[in-house]
């Protein structure tokens, strides 16, 4: 599954966070909810991060979601 996903961007919320190293290095564009991130003690520092507003953008532009 993860190896199909290598052409894929995926936010990642909530404890998903959590695997924003893991998923990046295998090839996977991340972004994480900074909200998220923080109250988790996650550095994004090497990520693109999103808030609120940034999250309803992107859901705009793409209408395609699979969440899990």
């Amino acid at each position: 599954m993860l190896r199909s996903m290598q052409n894929a961007s995926v936010v990642l919320m909530g404890d998903g966070v959590y695997l924003c190293e893991r998923l990046n290095d295998m090839g996977v564009d991340v972004m994480v909810y900074q909200p998220d991130a923080q109250t988790r003690g996650v550095d994004t520092s090497k990520y693109r991060t999103l808030n609120a507003a940034s999250l309803v953008n992107l859901s705009d532009n793409h209408k395609t979601w699979v969440s899990w």
